[in-house]
């Protein structure tokens, strides 16, 4: 991760699956102070309050939860 105190952009690609196999993508960013990555999902997640399939990437490592 960077520096404590540097900002970090991350890229953020939501993927929702219908009943009926619909797919619906929505993407997004977050800037941030980095902290530790299951952090940054809970705030993701928290922020969002929806069941969705997340992948998260990082300076090209990808995060899913």
């Amino acid at each position: 991760m960077n520096g404590i105190e540097q900002e970090a952009e991350v890229e953020i690609l939501f993927q929702e699956i219908w009943e009926d196999n619909h797919v619906e993508l929505y993407e997004n960013s977050l800037s941030f102070t980095p902290f530790t990555d299951m952090s940054l999902l809970d705030t993701i997640q928290y922020k969002y309050n929806r069941q969705l399939f997340m992948i998260i990437k990082f300076k090209n490592i990808y995060f899913q939860k």
